[in-house]
């Protein structure tokens, strides 16, 4: 579980540090964003990524890659349920990230 938001907070803090030094990238483009999702999943050496993003009420991109369990090798899939307290978490900085747009 601690990983899992280690993964959440680093994401959201690089993307957000890749903005601020005006190194945007359009990841409206599937291939974009999976080169991003890739480049850090790689850099920092995560076991395991779910990523979902939607616009209005429609998903636009899913994916996962990794493991939810690195040493039974159980692959991470968009369905594999994580604990609650990490979506929260991740919800809680997706509102802010929100509010400072605005």
């Amino acid at each position: 579980m601690k990983q899992t938001i280690q993964i959440c907070f680093l994401i959201t803090a690089t993307l957000s540090i890749s903005c601020q030094q005006g190194a945007l990238i359009n990841v409206s483009l599937k291939d974009n964003m999976e080169k991003v999702i890739e480049s850090e999943f790689k850099l920092y050496n995560m076991p395991g990524l779910a990523v979902l993003s939607v616009k209005g009420d429609s998903i636009i991109y899913e994916d996962a890659r990794g493991y939810a369990d690195v040493h039974q090798k159980k692959l991470f899939t968009p369905q594999t349920r994580m604990l609650i307290a990490s979506i929260s978490k991740t919800m809680a900085v997706t509102a802010i990230m929100q509010l400072y747009e605005k």
